[in-house]
Parts: structure tokens; C-alpha cells; sequence
């Protein structure tokens, strides 16, 4: 069985199409470019703060920051992404945690949100 995570689709574009739907209710056409200015915005301090804690092994801290990609991950659409954070956050509630194990998968996490961004970048005019 392959792994669950790359079984999630990169994006949710019927979350993403609610999103731009919004916008059009509230009569603002730029309301999901805004979103997804947020998004990257408020996600790479996220990343940045997420190797911070990992450099400095502060489980507890990287976990929340984990936690809080995956609900901004959700909200735009981006699954794949929000699935990683998840596998993160799930770590660190076993007994041992795995810190090779958790550095790859923030090294996977950056990678799926530079591949998360492009698409959602490349996509939204199209909806």
C-alpha cells in the first residue's frame, strides 16, 4: 500500500472555488488572490519558525506551528500539505520521536508547499 500522504490531492480546487465563490458574494473578485497572498505570507513565517524548532528541538513548539500550517493548509485548499503537518503533529505523540524522521518530513513539508503555491498560483485564474 502506498503512503497515504501522496494519495491526498495536492489541491482541493472545489475548496479553493468556494473560496473565489466568497468573494464574488461579497462582491470583491479579488477576495481568493488575497487569500492566497495570506496564505504564502503567513506560511513562510510558519516554515521559517518550523526549522527554528526543529534546529533547536523544541518538540512542543514545532508541533503547534505544525498544527497551525495544517488548519491554513485546509482553508486554502491545499491537502496534500495539511496532510504532512498532520504526520508531524502525530509524532510527537508517540514515546519516542524520530528526529531524523521529523527533519525529512519538514524538508517534504517545504517542498509540497513550494509545489502547493505554484499550483494554487497557476490554477486560480483558471476557476
Amino acid at each position: 500500500m502506498g503512503d497515504p500522504v501522496a494519495l491526498e490531492p495536492l489541491i482541493k480546487w472545489d475548496m479553493v472555488q468556494s473560496i473565489k465563490d466568497l468573494g464574488i458574494r461579497i462582491d470583491n473578485p479579488n477576495y481568493c488572490l488575497k487569500i492566497l497572498d495570506l496564505f504564502e505570507t503567513q506560511s513562510i513565517d510558519m516554515l521559517s519558525k518550523m526549522e527554528a524548532s526543529l534546529k533547536e528541538n523544541e518538540p512542543s513548539h514545532l508541533a503547534q506551528i505544525a498544527h497551525s500550517l495544517k488548519g491554513s493548509s485546509l482553508c486554502m485548499g491545499a491537502n496534500r500539505l495539511a496532510a504532512l503537518c498532520h504526520r508531524i503533529e502525530s509524532e510527537f505523540r508517540t514515546d519516542k520521536v524520530d528526529w531524523h524522521e521529523i527533519s525529512s518530513m519538514v524538508e517534504k513539508v517545504k517542498q509540497t508547499y513550494a509545489e502547493s503555491l505554484r499550483e494554487l498560483k497557476r490554477g486560480l485564474p483558471s476557476l
